[in-house]
């Protein structure tokens, strides 16, 4: 259901108005990609499997690993002094009890690094 003004504005001269397109099945528009970079994100290896590195530049001082992807791929780890871990958000806090020494390779550069 229409109102008068836009029956109006659809009417010239008392017809209505047909708009024209040429459409001939393709466009020649190019489809925008949806993915989007991510720059926080690095892929690295560690103890040669793939992982997601995440870039965070409010944790200072410490290197951290996910402790299922220790699990997960057996890495060895040992147990350390509890450390608290204090994150940029408010009242968020962390105990570190555990640590591992991996090798970490960053597309071509490698080194050891204890997380």
């Amino acid at each position: 259901m229409r109102t008068a003004a836009q029956v109006q504005s659809l009417q010239h001269n008392g017809k209505p108005v047909i708009a024209k397109y040429n459409y001939k099945g393709k466009t020649k528009a190019k489809p925008q990609s949806t993915k989007e970079l991510n720059y926080s994100r690095v892929r690295v290896k560690v103890n040669s499997h793939p992982a997601l590195a995440l870039v965070d530049l409010q944790t200072t001082g410490v290197d951290l690993i996910n402790a299922q992807f220790v699990h997960l791929y057996s890495l060895p780890s040992y147990g350390i002094d509890k450390n608290s871990l204090n994150t940029a958000i408010n009242l968020s806090k962390g105990v570190i009890e555990k640590a591992s020494d991996v090798q970490m390779d960053y597309g071509g550069y490698a080194e050891t690094r204890t997380l």
